[in-house]
């Protein structure tokens, strides 16, 4: 990168800041500016005839905005992230095509390729074990088909899902609504840890920006603008998840909902889009055949399921070699999450054991630790 090219990044990094700015502002006050550089130069009554909030202004014309724009840059640097504005053939072409498309995505790992499919698997963050089963299986499912999952790596639903893109060996973005060093919830640092060496962690905030409030909308537009369409799994009726459907709506996305009980409040969201036209989604095939993907396609770049503890015969394990201990913990789990606790007491172990055979058990992939220390069984 020449020192011209970091410069333009510095100064971009800077605009992208400002307070009550946001990204189509920005894009025309550089237009109008000749470049981001120019708005930094520009003096206070260069700003008097645009409409701009006050603390916007304040942020633009500051005396000391020159050592705040390098201590954001230096702020980057230190992160170890990469910097990838609309003019880096990497930006994703998805993404560039909405309104108020960042100007730029702080990026940890790799972003997909144009050419990959990728879905966006959100919900609340008190979702049920239904919800966490469904959301982590249908992305797993997903991912074995060489699909990318978009989520915001909250707890609950998003995080089942990138944990469940990762069972696939999939690629999965975690979308945030902080700074690239700031992780939230703190309680996702491994999640957050393992998607950026396998997949990408990406945002458009600067690095040291807390989680406010206002930050997941403009967030939640980066998840359903990656995507061909969002899948809602559990939501209710004032979700977060609804405002990422209407701007998978506004931008053009297909909207997919995994329907629930008519008794519970998480599935209340996902049931009302089913009733005003989502697509209702009972295993990964639904989206695939609403998307017009082909699966086999797909597949054949990924192994399938069975094939993933394949012995060195090329048989499938069924996880003989395993002791009398791990034994009796794999036989308390399913398919619906457990929790340690249940699968101490109906295992007749002691938790701290139970967890030893719980840890040898994921090494060989018996079982998968989901959110919320629940664990579902692997393949076989």
């Amino acid at each position: 990168m020449t020192d011209m090219a970091d410069e333009n990044l510095r100064y971009e990094m800077w605009l992208s800041a400002a307070p009550g700015v946001g990204a189509s502002r920005a894009r025309a006050l550089m237009k109008l500016f000749r470049g981001a550089r120019g708005v930094f130069d520009a003096a206070a009554s260069d700003f008097g005839g645009i409409r701009l909030e006050s603390a916007a202004v304040k942020y633009l014309t500051d005396p000391a905005r020159g050592e705040k724009a390098e201590k954001l840059w230096r702020s980057f640097l230190s992160t170890g992230a990469d910097y990838i504005n609309r003019s880096d053939a990497r930006y994703p072409a998805a993404l560039s095509e909405i309104a108020g498309a960042p100007l730029g995505l702080y990026v940890m790992g790799r972003l997909p390729a144009d050419s990959d499919a990728c879905i966006a698997v959100v919900g609340t963050r008190r979702a049920s074990d239904y919800g966490l089963t469904a959301a982590f299986g249908i992305s797993r499912d997903l991912a074995l088909r060489g699909l990318a999952v978009v989520s915001g790596m909250a707890l609950g639903i998003d995080s089942a899902a990138h944990r469940g893109a990762l069972e696939g060996g999939g690629l999965t973005v975690a979308v945030l609504g902080s700074g690239i060093d700031v992780i939230y919830p703190p309680a996702n640092a491994d999640l957050f840890a393992e998607i950026a060496e396998k997949g990408a962690v990406v945002t458009e905030f600067a690095p040291g920006q807390r989680p406010i409030g206002e930050n997941f909308p403009r967030r939640n537009r980066i998840i359903s603008g990656l995507s061909l369409g969002v899948l809602v799994v559990e939501a209710g009726l004032r979700s977060g998840a609804n405002i990422t459907v209407e701007r998978a709506l506004s931008q053009g996305r297909e909207v997919f909902a995994v329907p629930g009980s008519i008794y519970s409040a998480q599935s209340a969201g996902p049931n009302r889009f089913i009733k005003d036209g989502a697509c209702l989604v009972s295993d990964y095939t639904d989206i695939l055949s609403e998307l017009g993907i082909d699966t086999e396609r797909f597949i054949e770049h990924n192994q399938k399921p069975a094939e993933r503890f394949e012995s060195a015969a090329g048989k499938p394990q069924i996880w003989t070699n395993i002791s009398e201990d791990e034994r009796a913990v794999l036989n308390q789990i399913g398919t619906m999450p457990i929790t340690v606790d249940e699968i101490s007491l109906r295992g007749g172990l002691d938790i701290q054991k139970t967890l030893v055979c719980l840890t040898s058990l994921e090494l060989i992939g018996a079982a998968v630790r989901m959110p919320g220390q629940r664990y579902v069984r692997g393949h076989n």
